[in-house]
């Protein structure tokens, strides 16, 4: 899957909030990975496919999400506007003493109001559902950078060993302005595993929001006795 490598580069950055974010590996320590060590990359770069693909329809299903509820928004101000309208009107046929229509628009106005209290129920169900929907966002983001973060650690573990069979060419460098310069550093394990364990972290927590918004969002559902999508 070389071919994908540039997509594993830049997809990593969804994690660049992590100060112990480690750069890429090296290719070239990859050049004597056995089968089996072949065969766990490939099934990392897969993973990573899978969650981006998966990310990104969350990431659609948020944008479907937000648009509905600007559309409920915008019913909602229609539905408030006539009323407003049918008040003007009524007062008017008050005036001209026309009593049989002020009684139909009374019950006009009376349909609205129901109409309007709905529409309001249904904004907060909406509301819900695009906390949810972005809760799972931000749960398929986490599941991507976790992945992203297990195939990386894959990659050092290979590249270590591979650096750990020249010892004369690879060595722990202890100043800070060596490493940035040097091309002989050993690859640091350490810093992999600790941010593919707050990769880790951080999805447990996002799993648990993206609980806590399906359970309010079920509870809305409940009240209205209606399901949002």
């Amino acid at each position: 899957m070389k071919r994908l490598l540039p997509f594993f580069t830049a997809v990593i950055v969804l994690g660049a909030g992590c100060a112990t974010l480690p750069g890429p590996v090296n290719d070239e320590f990859l050049t004597e990975k056995t089968s089996e060590e072949a065969k766990k990359i490939e099934k990392h770069e897969l993973a990573v496919v899978e969650k981006k693909k998966a990310r990104d329809e969350a990431e659609r299903d948020l944008s479907v999400s937000d648009q509905r509820l600007k559309v409920v928004q915008a019913e909602l101000a229609a539905f408030k506007a006539d009323r407003e309208v049918l008040g003007e009107k009524k007062r008017l046929l008050s005036l001209l003493g026309n009593a049989g229509e002020v009684e139909k628009t009374e019950r006009a106005i009376i349909e609205r109001e129901m109409s309007i209290r709905k529409k309001d129920q249904e904004i907060k169900c909406f509301n819900l559902l695009r906390d949810h929907r972005k809760s799972l966002f931000e749960l398929k983001e986490a599941e991507l950078s976790a992945a992203v973060a297990a195939l990386d650690m894959e990659k050092a573990r290979i590249a270590l060993k591979f650096q750990e069979k020249r010892p004369a060419q690879f060595k722990k460098e202890t100043s800070f302005w060596k490493k940035i310069i040097s091309g002989s550093e050993l690859v640091d394990i350490a810093a992999y595993e600790k941010h593919n364990s707050e990769q880790r972290k951080i999805l447990n927590e996002k799993k648990s929001l993206a609980e806590q918004a399906s359970s309010a969002l079920r509870d809305c559902e409940q009240y209205t006795g209606g399901t949002v999508q």
